[in-house]
Parts: structure tokens; sequence; C-alpha cells
């Protein structure tokens, strides 16, 4: 009988420990699965943020290579509040070629689809020689900015018995489109 409870207790225990087994290897099969969560987690993250890296990167490359044309670009815009500055150089370019000027209107239109930039439509007078007339108008188109000319009329005035007046005989008139930042 000593036997049987001697076989039972070392029964009890065999059980015991391989349940004490299966118990602890539950325990670290779930931990390396929770670990093995986390680390696929991390690496997924580090993955997304080098992607995110290499993107930033490339379009930082790219907003550099563009930064020139950009740069030019924003050249041909007329500063913000700098339309005083671009009408008192059209009417010193006018005085440079012996030109009488008169600025007819200046109008701000702003389009909503045109962000940050406006434009500036000036309609304008001018008297003098023909030649003179000629190289303003060169003037105007050859300025570093986005200068559209959308109308120009040139008029030789006549005196009396249909015979041009001496010096200024000649009038002309422009309309043209600027684009200003807001």
């Amino acid at each position: 009988m000593n036997n049987h409870k001697s076989f039972k207790v070392i029964l009890a225990v065999l059980t015991l420990l391989v349940f004490g087994m299966i118990f602890v290897h539950y325990f670290l099969y779930r931990n390396i699965k929770l670990m093995n969560e986390s680390a696929s987690i991390l690496s997924s993250q580090v993955s997304l943020q080098s992607e995110r890296e290499g993107y930033l990167i490339s379009t930082q490359r790219a907003i550099q290579n563009l930064e020139p044309e950009l740069d030019k670009i924003n050249a041909s815009i007329i500063s913000k509040d700098g339309d005083v500055d671009f009408i008192e150089g059209l009417e010193s370019l006018a005085r440079q070629n012996n030109l009488s000027i008169n600025i007819d209107s200046l109008v701000r239109e702003e389009n909503k689809n045109s962000g940050p930039v406006s434009t500036l439509k000036i309609s304008l007078t001018t008297k003098g020689s023909w030649t003179s007339t000629y190289k303003f108008l060169l003037a105007i188109e050859s300025l570093p900015y986005k200068v559209k000319i959308n109308e120009y009329s040139f008029a030789n005035e006549l005196s009396g018995d249909t015979k041009p007046l001496a010096g200024n005989s000649w009038q002309s008139k422009f309309k043209f489109d600027v684009l200003e930042h807001k």
C-alpha cells in the first residue's frame, strides 16, 4: 500500500508539474505573442515614418529645384503696396522718352481663383513724338513684370489745316494689366 500511496504522490506531483509547465508555457507564449505584435507595430510605424521622411526630402528637393523659377515668377509680380512705385516708374519712363503722361484710371481687380495675386488695371494717355511713343511702348513690354497690353491706340493730332502739329503731335492710349501681390 505504501507503493500505491507513493505512486499517487508521484502522480500528483507530476500532474502539478505538467500543469505548472503548461501554465508557464501559456504565459511565455502570450508574452512572446504580445512582444511580437508590439515589434510588428513598431516596425510598421518606422516604415511609415521612413516613407514620410523620404517624401518630405523629395518634396524639399523639388522646392529647392523650383526656387529659381519661383523667384523669377515673384519678381514678375508687383510687390504688395508696390503699385505707387510702379506708377512712378511708368511716369519716369514717359519723361525719359520726352512724353507727357496722364494716368486715366487705376483699378485693382480681385479674382477668387488667383490666390495671393490681384490684377492692377491701368489706363493711361501719352502725348509726344511718334518715336518717343514707340520707345515707351517697347519699354512697357520690356518691364520685368508680367504686363498684358489689352488695348493700344495711336493717333496723330491734326491742326485745322490737316497738317501734323510740330513736336508733340501724337497721342497714344494704353490699357494694360499687371499682376500684383495682395
